[in-house]
């Protein structure tokens, strides 16, 4: 879900496919209790010739509780490709 979220923020930067190419440091800080609603939250953090770093964090809010918790997080890095699956640049604007 974490790939799927920061791929999504990528996409629009690239305007057009991504792919995955790197995972760095993940941070689990807590586990995911049953029943809770979770959501993913992306970052931009740099933006390459090809390339977009993102910081994916999921945060969790239980079932019974009004509050957020932060429950993990990690660098996501990926690559713009044109059609045939080559590297292409990402656009300016």
């Amino acid at each position: 879900q974490m790939d799927l979220a920061g791929a999504i923020a990528a996409r629009e930067i690239a305007k057009g496919r991504v792919t995955t190419v790197a995972v760095g440091s993940m941070v689990f800080l807590r586990p995911v209790p049953m029943g809770s609603t979770v959501s993913c939250y992306c970052e931009i953090l740099e933006i390459g010739r090809s390339s977009i770093k993102a910081l994916v964090e999921v945060w969790v809010k239980q079932f019974d509780r009004s509050t957020l918790q932060k429950v993990t997080e990690g660098d996501f890095v990926y690559v713009a490709i044109d059609d045939s699956g080559r590297t292409r640049p990402v656009p300016k604007d």
